[in-house]
């Protein structure tokens, strides 16, 4: 589902912000965000491009986040609508 069909961006930073581990896809190739441990505010974006090993692309602030270049260029806050929103824990 494209996020503009079902999340807004606005509703998608809420959720990083109520510490939800978010999935979402560009083009088949996977990604996720989850809170780290033991931080309120501090949160990291993995390339899951092969489920069994996981990469860390960014560590840090929700803006750190959203700010963090993913692949080809693309970030989150600048490219939301390129990506689909898969799952929301």
């Amino acid at each position: 589902m494209k996020p503009s069909d079902t999340i807004s961006f606005e509703d998608f930073v809420t959720y990083i912000e109520r510490r939800d581990e978010i999935e979402f896809s560009y083009q088949g190739h996977d990604f996720f965000i989850e809170p780290c441990k033991g931080y309120m505010d501090r949160f990291a974006v993995y390339d899951c491009l092969d489920p069994k090993h996981c990469v860390l692309l960014g560590e840090g602030d929700r803006d750190a986040i959203l700010d963090c270049v993913l692949i080809d260029g693309l970030t989150l806050r600048q490219n939301y609508a390129e990506f689909e929103i898969d799952c929301v824990l």
